[in-house]
């Protein structure tokens, strides 16, 4: 949910509650109201209707506070899911810039990266998963020279491999889904050409009589 649907939401709840004050103003104090009709009876029937009312409006008032705070709990949660998350891949991407030879870094940066691609934290933002898409592919390019510990070598090879797999995998869904959306559009143009063809046909008849 971005910010600006967020503050749509904020003012089309204060407009509705500006718009109920306004009209239980209208129903106690304006023209026909129940103190102008009524006078000091009107003020103790207004009496008890807030003292019956009262528990009601606390609950609403807790309800409306814990969503506040609920929404201000997850907009800080996925703020420092996605900070800790750059700051990782920040870390990867530096590492594996030093190609002279297989290191124990580069096997965490690799197994880091394909991580997150993997299974991505569920308050991550689609803007990050891209980038970490984006990364992975940049990645299958990564060729160190090797080094004498063959075990490493191996390790880093599979973390590799492993990336390989994941962009391989998403790229044959992507390509997969691509005949349903097409034929989706192609469905729904053919239903919008014929109900323009039924309107103009509709039309000469209607000419005709």
């Amino acid at each position: 949910m971005n910010k600006g649907f967020k503050i749509f939401q904020i003012v089309i709840c204060l407009s509705l509650l500006m718009l109920l004050c306004i009209y239980l103003w209208s129903i106690i104090f304006g023209e026909g109201g129940l103190v102008k009709e009524r006078g000091d009876e009107g003020w103790h029937i207004l009496g008890d209707i807030v003292r019956n009312i009262s528990g009601l409006l606390t609950f609403i008032t807790a309800i409306f506070t814990a969503f506040i705070l609920i929404n201000t709990n997850n907009t800080r949660a996925k703020e420092a899911v996605n900070s800790e998350y750059r700051d990782q891949m920040q870390w990867a991407c530096e590492k594996l810039e030093d190609k002279m030879e297989n290191t124990y870094e580069h096997l965490f940066a690799l197994e880091l990266i394909g991580r997150y691609g993997e299974n991505p934290p569920r308050k991550l933002s689609k803007l990050d998963i891209e980038i970490n898409y984006r990364v992975q592919e940049a990645v299958l390019d990564f060729d160190a020279e090797n080094g004498s510990n063959s075990t490493l070598n191996n390790a880093i090879a599979k973390s590799i491999a492993k990336i390989e797999d994941q962009v391989f995998s998403r790229n044959r869904l992507e390509k997969e889904k691509l005949p349903k959306n097409f034929l989706k559009f192609i469905f729904n143009k053919i239903k919008d050409y014929s109900k323009i063809l039924l309107n103009l046909v509709g039309g000469k008849i209607q000419k005709g009589k």
